[in-house]
């Protein structure tokens, strides 16, 4: 048995400037907690608090074209085992969409994060604090492509990939067909 605890308070803004232009901020505070009883498994158990500030620009033009700018800056202050750890991250991300009329959406987005931590890496509370990237540069980026074939066929390629860290770059892609009923 384990026992997760998660509290979360946010606030949201947004303001059109017109019929293109957005700007938005979003600010979040809260806590997460993971509790496992058993001895076995006590190098899970953590407690982390964690603010963030979230501004974003968004340009649109009608129905066809979307873009958007977004920082994001949280920290995460966690203690695993009575050992503190610290995470700051700063992420820049760029996100696009192009519908084309009646037939498909193209979409592309890439994600620069800088990530300071001290603490224990490879770890269950670090995975979390991390976000699933590693300490330094990280940079990810996806394209998506659907478009539709028939009225019921809808077939769709997408490639994402990401460098985390120090470590190699990791490439994946997918494609599938799906009937929309």
């Amino acid at each position: 048995m384990e026992i997760r605890t998660l509290n979360d308070v946010s606030l949201r803004w947004r303001k059109n400037a017109g019929r293109q232009w957005t700007f938005a901020m979003q600010g979040k505070r809260g806590s997460n907690e993971l509790q496992t009883p058993n001895p076995k498994f006590d190098n899970r158990n953590y407690a982390v608090t964690y603010y963030e500030l979230m501004p974003s620009i968004t340009y649109t033009l009608g129905a066809k074209f979307r873009a958007t700018t977004l920082y994001k800056w949280n920290e995460k202050k966690g203690n695993a085992n009575s050992i503190p750890q610290l995470s700051t991250t700063n992420s820049l991300q760029v996100e696009s969409k192009y519908n084309l009329v009646q037939s498909g959406v193209f979409t592309a987005k890439l994600t620069y994060s800088s990530i300071d931590f001290t603490g224990t890496s490879n770890s269950t509370v670090s995975y979390f604090m991390l976000d699933g990237l590693q300490p330094g540069k990280n940079f990810l980026w996806n394209i998506d492509f659907t478009k539709r074939l028939a009225n019921a066929l809808e077939i769709s390629f997408q490639y994402e990939g990401r460098k985390a860290g120090e470590s190699r770059t990791v490439h994946v892609g997918r494609a599938s067909l799906r009937a929309v009923l």
